[in-house]
């Protein structure tokens, strides 16, 4: 977040990268539950995942495929 306290996608959009690359690389859907959890782990009742810079829980989810 910036100070403005609006929110940006860059977080989000290493994160996509990071899946993109992990599934051309290795397509064991194990693989990439970590990085899913990981990121879940993040988010508490504080936090959301669209502040992280996702659209929603649904495109989240979307994005891991499922």
């Amino acid at each position: 977040m910036k100070d403005t306290e609006t929110t940006t996608n860059r977080f989000a959009l290493g994160c996509v990268v990071i899946l993109h690359l992990a599934k051309t690389i290795n397509v064991e859907k194990e693989e990439t539950d970590a990085l899913k959890q990981a990121i879940l782990a993040l988010s508490s009742d504080k936090t959301t995942l669209e502040s992280y810079g996702f659209v929603s829980r649904e495109g989240f989810e979307g994005a891991f495929g499922g």
